[in-house]
């Protein structure tokens, strides 16, 4: 069965008013992305409100919640600023909360926008530890490159530490400690390569 991607309620809600018809008529479900009139939710009281608007706005087509697979949005750790300290936290709690409300719905990611602007070691490492914290709160599927997911249990205890100090905000230089651990990790694997490949 197709997936539509994607659905939301920005602006005046046109795109959705297109495709609800769409879904309703074939039974075809859609991403549906927790972006409502004013914009992207960030909270987790908001993500959950974004959806139960999304799907209160499809019930007057007669879409069910099997109709919806909620993306409630992640947005990456790498900035530092402010705003975006907890997005890790927020975006697990909003998954939890959506599944609460609409157990009979789906959930989506786009999984690695979470670590979007980190040297790759370090994406791959938030990406995986990510990935299965999402999927304990409820994921049901993301959108994700397999081959660059290392299993939660084969991860590195201290990268697990690093990488979880840095999802729940555990202390205000988890971005940087993680920032300097995989620049050297990075160093460290490149001076293996150059030893490695010498005549």
């Amino acid at each position: 069965k197709p997936i539509i991607n994607s659905i939301n309620l920005e602006g005046d809600g046109t795109r959705f008013k297109k495709l609800a018809p769409i879904m309703a008529k074939y039974g075809i479900p859609a991403i549906a992305l927790c972006i409502g009139p004013d914009g992207m939710a960030k909270t987790p009281a908001q993500k959950v409100e974004t959806a139960e608007l999304l799907y209160k706005s499809g019930k007057k087509y007669g879409l069910r919640p099997e109709h919806f697979i909620f993306d409630v949005l992640t947005f990456t750790l790498a900035t530092g600023e402010e705003e975006f300290r907890d997005a890790g936290k927020n975006t697990l709690d909003g998954i939890k909360l959506v599944k609460e409300r609409f157990p009979t719905s789906f959930t989506t990611l786009g999984l690695s926008n979470i670590s979007f602007g980190l040297v790759p070691q370090a994406r791959r490492a938030l990406n995986s530890v990510f990935l299965y914290h999402a999927v304990q709160n409820g994921l049901d599927s993301a959108i994700v490159n397999a081959r660059e997911i290392t299993p939660y249990t084969e991860i590195d205890e201290k990268e697990k530490k690093i990488v979880e100090d840095l999802i729940f905000n555990r202390n205000p230089n988890a971005l940087s400690e993680l920032i300097t651990y995989f620049e050297n990790v990075t160093k460290d694997s490149a001076s293996k390569t150059k030893k490695e490949t010498k005549p």
